[in-house]
């Protein structure tokens, strides 16, 4: 054993015995809940002294290229593609097999159409009644009513004419139209009685003004994401957790963070299939919520014994090209490395030119940044500012987006890693992990154990080599972060960001 890797594996262990006294500290004093309000104390403690921790590669400059062993003998060329926010590239980083692996694993488990995160939050199915009206004017059959039919139906309810554009502008204004896609499911057309009020203001002041220049040019952009995505678990697509030690190695941030982070999100583009600019973060208090999605399990219900309400916190997005389309299919930062743009300027500059800065249909190429996509690369960016060596305030500059495949299709793989700013809870959660796979890895002993003893021919080898591997599981291994270590933040409501 060399000594690197002797050095590696007893801090493993030390960290090992620190986050298991953790798990023991928590069960004493019963499961982690504490209220939001402790969630916004500020964490005092030297960054220094954490055990666990975060990274933030200095890009120094556009253009600026390190070379990074990742693994024994291996090493990987990261290049500098933006500053604002720091932006690298790292061609090869996924084999051949491993991108052919990832979307055979995709297509096995099954991909599903792209929802946005306010068409998720329906939960309630329409009733007999709305089935039956949204089948007679859903007259192509196509199980979605078009402007012309959501036209029709509008003028037999409500008796009120309008053209094609003006539906269309009625149904963003009144955000029936959950996905913006231009047309209505049932989910979305069970919502008109909801949104009448809303809608006759609209419908008020179309009649007395013509429709501004910026809302035909939203009309124009089309969906916000046509895409196809599925979630893997990390024995479906890494089995020996080779990628995942990768990932961790190239980011540097703790291991147990970043095997604790999202399972992986697979992302399916055919021609025209495109993501307009987005965040794949939110802010600090977005919405006036504090508490994040990965750790929302720790705190208490709302007082009507609600779940509480949760914001997604992602520090750092790896995105892997899978293939190359033939024409298309780039990711634009639009407002990478802007330097006009203070923090004030570029939320008035976002809010005025919103449609031009994201609509990534028809500006791809405007963008500041726009990288093409080449398989196996892997593009590595920071969502957040780093804040006393921990994640701080949402990067503006991190604004981004898949622009439009034109010719040929499009595969991705985004891995995201999960960071709370209240660092005694992101301690709290890993811990709440270990415990959790602790549990499992006895209750894949067991199994292994009672297949072992139904055998009735077994030889005393086999028998030794069983011990021996479990025995190997309990010390190494945790590091490695086995196969079966596949639970992770529940996030799959939330693919849109």
């Amino acid at each position: 054993m060399s000594m690197r890797s002797a050095l590696y594996q007893s801090s493993c262990r030390s960290t090992e015995v620190f986050l298991l006294l953790q798990v023991l500290i928590f069960t004493i004093s019963g499961h982690v809940r504490v209220s939001p309000e402790q969630n916004d104390s500020s964490d005092k403690e030297d960054h220094r002294n954490r055990e666990l921790w975060i990274y933030e590669h200095d890009p120094v400059k556009v253009g600026h290229v390190q070379h990074l062993e990742l693994e024994p003998g291996k090493v990987y060329r990261m290049e500098t593609m933006a500053v604002k926010p720091p932006v690298f590239v790292i061609p090869n980083f996924l084999t051949d097999e491993e991108c052919e692996r990832i979307k055979h694993r995709a297509q096995d488990t099954g991909l599903s159409n792209s929802k946005t995160h306010r068409k998720k939050m329906l939960t309630t199915p329409p009733s007999t009644e709305i089935n039956e009206t949204f089948t007679e004017f859903d007259t192509d059959r196509d199980g979605t009513l078009n402007r012309e039919e959501a036209g029709a139906f509008i003028l037999s309810e409500y008796n009120i004419s309008l053209d094609t554009d003006e539906v269309q502008f009625v149904m963003t204004q009144t955000s029936i139209d959950l996905d913006s896609g231009g047309s209505l499911d049932v989910e979305e057309f069970s919502q008109f009685p909801a949104v009448e009020n809303l809608m006759f203001k609209v419908v008020r002041a179309l009649k007395y003004r013509p429709m501004p220049a910026f809302v035909l040019k939203k009309l124009r952009r089309g969906k916000d994401r046509t895409s196809e995505t599925v979630r893997l678990e990390h024995d479906l697509y890494d089995p020996d957790s080779s990628l995942r030690n990768r990932l961790a190695a190239l980011t540097r941030i703790h291991p147990y963070i970043v095997y604790s982070s999202e399972t992986l999100h697979v992302v399916h583009y055919n021609s025209s299939g495109h993501y307009h600019a987005h965040h794949d973060s939110q802010r600090t208090h977005y919405n006036n919520v504090s508490v994040c999605e990965h750790v929302g399990h720790l705190y208490p219900n709302q007082s009507d014994g609600s779940p509480p309400k949760t914001r997604i916190c992602r520090f750092l997005t790896v995105l892997y090209y899978l293939n190359e389309p033939e024409q298309g299919g780039q990711t634009a930062f639009p407002m990478a490395d802007n330097d006009t743009y203070t923090k004030e300027g570029f939320t008035y500059e976002y809010n005025r030119k919103q449609r031009d800065l994201t609509d990534l249909t028809n500006h791809c190429l405007d963008a500041n940044l726009v990288v093409n996509a080449k398989k196996g690369m892997a593009v590595m960016w920071y969502n957040h500012h780093v804040e006393d060596g921990w994640i701080g305030e949402l990067n503006n500059f991190s604004l981004h987006g898949g622009c439009e495949v034109h010719i040929g299709e499009k595969w991705i793989a985004n891995h995201w890693i999960n960071v709370e700013p209240n660092y005694d809870m992101q301690k709290a959660y890993v811990a709440d992990r270990i415990r959790w796979r602790t549990h499992e890895k006895h209750r894949l002993l067991q199994q292994q154990q009672r297949r072992t003893t139904t055998k009735k021919n077994n030889d005393s080898e086999t028998q030794q080599q069983s011990t021996s591997f479990n025995a190997s599981s309990t010390g190494e291994q945790i590091c490695k972060i086995q196969s079966y270590w596949s639970y992770s933040a529940s996030m799959a409501m939330h693919d849109e960001l």
